[in-house]
């Protein structure tokens, strides 16, 4: 079977494993829509703490540019385990990707649309201490393993659009993915992370903030509690102002589950409730860098006497203009957009 996770900011992983227990995956539901879809419900509240004191009080806003281009490096590497009975799966997968980002429109109120776009993406899987499957995107299609055909397809697509606030919250519901993880070449969809929490943005509040003043956002998740039941789950995501460094935010967040779920919705979050720390230029509204971790283990995620556990980590770190990144394998120059021949 494969077990579904879903990860509102990073990487979403197809594990399989053996079992008797129906695959918990996500199908479109009748309006066509995916998991992709329904992660994409974002609201700011007001601060829940504030300090006692009088304090210097920030507005954090992203300052677009028409016609302006940024460019994220990211890298994730993550273990999943998984025992049934006594069968034991690992794997580890390691992710590391060029995305471009164009602010392709500005509107009067500060929004823009934005297009993106992979200029190179690097995925290795290695199963149960095995040799490792590589895909690269410089790849001639049959030249592309098996485990990897669906993300070499994805990347052949147009490249996603979608418009943004100043707050960094989408104003639509297309979904900005990262690479397709180890989707096994099979027909299961994966969940991608929203607009608003990807490399390119994270939710910022709607008033100033003094430091240790924090807001938080809400992700709304459709989850398969069944093999024909699904249910809308809430993702609590609270973020704090820690600090203020010559113009250089420092933010950290977390992310909690609202309400009680099942071990087979659990087994769906493994990677869904991460902690991180994000730095943010408050002169040039931007996003510098952000870091994700997250270590979960569910207990009967896929029956009973089961054991499913996730550890990773994920970055994304802005590239300047003059930034020359080492390649991986000698494999083609990022200065190019992927094109899959």
């Amino acid at each position: 079977m494969k077990l579904l996770l879903i990860s509102p900011f990073g990487l979403t992983c197809v594990l399989t494993v053996f079992s008797p227990i129906p695959a918990v995956s996500a199908e479109p539901d009748g309006a066509g829509k995916t998991v992709a879809d329904s992660v994409a419900v974002v609201e700011t509240d007001a601060a829940v703490e504030t300090p006692a004191a009088a304090a210097e009080t920030y507005l954090l806003r992203y300052r677009f540019q028409d016609g302006q281009v940024l460019r994220y490096k990211t890298d994730e590497t993550m273990t999943m385990q998984a025992m049934v009975g006594s069968n034991r799966k690992e794997d580890v997968t390691r992710v590391r990707q060029t995305r471009r980002f164009r602010i392709e429109e500005l509107n009067e109120d500060g929004s823009a649309t934005v297009a993106m776009q992979f200029e190179h993406v690097r995925m290795e899987l290695r199963a149960n201490g095995g040799d490792p499957v590589i895909f690269d995107s410089s790849m001639a299609p049959n030249e592309v393993p098996a485990t990897f055909r669906s993300a070499a397809h994805s990347l052949r697509q147009a490249a996603p659009r979608f418009v943004v606030e100043t707050t960094g919250i989408p104003l639509n519901s297309a979904s900005l993915a990262d690479a397709p993880g180890d989707n096994t070449g099979e027909d299961e969809q994966g969940a991608a992370e929203t607009p608003a929490t990807a490399g390119f943005a994270i939710p910022l509040p709607d008033h100033p903030v003094a430091v240790g003043e924090t807001w938080k956002t809400f992700l709304v998740v459709k989850l398969r509690s069944g093999p024909d039941f699904k249910r809308k789950v809430n993702l609590l995501q609270t973020y704090r102002l820690t600090g203020v460094d010559d113009g250089i935010a420092t933010i950290e967040f977390s992310t909690s589950v609202v309400g009680r779920l099942t071990p087979l919705e659990k087994g769906q979050l493994l990677q869904a409730t991460p902690k991180g720390t994000a730095t943010f230029d408050i002169a040039a509204g931007r996003l510098l860098t952000k870091e994700l971790i997250h270590d979960s283990t569910v207990f009967d995620a896929m029956g009973p006497n089961t054991l499913v556990t996730s550890v990773g980590r994920h970055t994304d770190r802005l590239l300047t203009d003059s930034s020359t990144e080492p390649r991986d394998d000698d494999v083609a120059s990022d200065e190019t957009p992927v094109s899959l021949r």
